[in-house]
């Protein structure tokens, strides 16, 4: 945010802005944003579309309540709706029967056998049992999980002795640069498989993951940014920040070379 007037800072306060009732003026929020009508508890990520989430357990596995931000109903009747948010690629899901499946490319691939599981570095904890109606808004592509060689796309990896933790996207791997990178793109540590070194090298070196659409970031000085697409842009004033919605305390701080060389400049705000 540029220029701050010391006193307006003041008065709101360096918190969690109060959003129990709708912004007074519609702004049109980037991708990457969880957003809902002020008291209504459905809440929708942005990608192109509004998606709804419309599961407890979907959300809480992706994305941090604290990141919500209220939008009035005029705002959320412009998005258009996208598909129900789901469980994202590398999840593992089973219904009410013993069938255990891997998510990718958002269709459901059976696991055909329990030491195909194990082999894969799998473990019970990962797995999400989700009801027989959500399970079947997962399609399937005729394709089981039939290989220990390989991992599905959307599967955080590392190997033995090394920190460095991986996520699989088609046949690359793509190194996760930070831990608040990690943290922010909704992955978490007891999903990380530990893999061959072999199976490792299979896959081609693919573009760093860093910050996710809808984050807040800001270097060493006032400027404040907001991603979308792996682009930056300015939020040039603090009553802009204000009316999106925005939580002060969700501002992350990078250096100066991170900001300048891991993403692009786009369109201020």
């Amino acid at each position: 945010i540029g220029n701050l007037n010391p006193s307006y800072v003041q008065k709101m306060g360096t918190g969690r802005l109060n959003t129990n009732t709708p912004l007074g003026a519609d702004y049109a929020h980037p991708d990457g944003t969880l957003i809902r009508v002020a008291g209504s508890p459905a809440i929708y990520f942005l990608n192109g579309h509004k998606h709804w989430i419309s599961n407890w357990s979907v959300f809480i596995n992706q994305f941090d309540s604290s990141d919500v931000v209220n939008i009035s109903s005029g705002e959320m009747a412009s998005y258009s709706g996208g598909v129900r948010e789901k469980y994202p690629d590398g999840a593992l899901i089973k219904g009410s029967g013993p069938a255990i499946y891997v998510v990718e490319y958002g269709a459901k691939r059976h696991i055909t056998s329990w030491s195909i599981f194990v082999n894969l570095g799998y473990t019970m904890s990962m797995v999400k049992k989700i009801s027989d109606s959500d399970l079947s808004y997962y399609y399937s592509n005729g394709n089981n999980w039939s290989s220990t060689s390989s991992h599905a796309s959307g599967s955080l990896v590392k190997t033995t002795g090394n920190p460095a933790i991986y996520r699989i996207e088609d046949g690359q791997r793509r190194h996760i640069k930070s831990w608040g990178a990690f943290i922010r793109n909704g992955f978490s540590s007891s999903n990380v498989i530990t893999i061959s070194p072999s199976e490792m090298s299979n896959y081609s070196e693919g573009a760093k993951i860093i910050y996710p659409n809808g984050t807040l970031i800001k270097g060493s000085g006032p400027a404040v940014y907001v991603i979308e697409y792996g682009v930056k842009r300015w939020i040039t004033s603090a009553s802009t920040f204000v009316n999106l919605g925005y939580f002060w305390s969700n501002i992350i701080t990078i250096s100066d070379s991170d900001l300048t060389n891991d993403y692009l400049t786009g369109s201020n705000i």
